[in-house]
């Protein structure tokens, strides 16, 4: 029971800004290792190995794909920021590259850093331009009602009836 609409206000933003940080981070964080799954680890698909020999992947065991490394923040109520925010492994020095996916998605030189092995050595391919998955996700989920469906199932588990 609510005395004022105030109260009522609050409690409904509330219930909006939990589904923000439970439904609609994880959907996102979902879309984003989709996203990095075929747009990063598949770059290598067309090698004769699957995988880079220079250095070791780590996907969900602390890489790219580790849902852990997915953060959602809430800067002001009503809007979410999600980054991945995997470090570089420490087994390589990548000098002042402190967010991997950050190089990854803008590539060598970007403002992720620089990747400190030489293009294309011991590898199928050259994969030191952008390798984009957190903005492809992005992309992909303003378009249409993917999110808009998460917002609304999200609330009517939280009771309240939403059309």
């Amino acid at each position: 029971n609510f005395t004022n609409l105030n109260e009522l206000k609050m409690y409904i933003q509330a219930q909006i800004n939990s589904t923000l940080e439970n439904e609609v981070v994880d959907e996102v964080t979902n879309k984003a290792i989709e996203e990095a799954r075929k747009n990063v680890y598949g770059a290598y698909y067309y090698s004769q190995t699957y995988e880079p020999v220079i250095y070791d992947r780590r996907y969900e065991d602390g890489g790219l794909i580790d849902p852990e490394n997915f953060k959602g923040s809430m800067p002001q109520p009503g809007v979410i920021e999600i980054r991945n925010i995997t470090p570089p492994h420490p087994r390589y020095d990548l000098g002042n590259v402190f967010n991997l996916s950050e190089l990854i998605e803008y590539g060598d030189g970007g403002p992720g850093g620089y990747y400190n092995f030489p293009k294309g050595e011991g590898t199928y391919g050259d994969f030191h331009p952008p390798r984009p998955f957190m903005n492809p996700t992005k992309e992909k989920l303003s378009k249409g009602d993917t999110l808009k469906n998460i917002i609304k199932e999200g609330l009517k588990r939280r009771g309240l009836t939403v059309k």
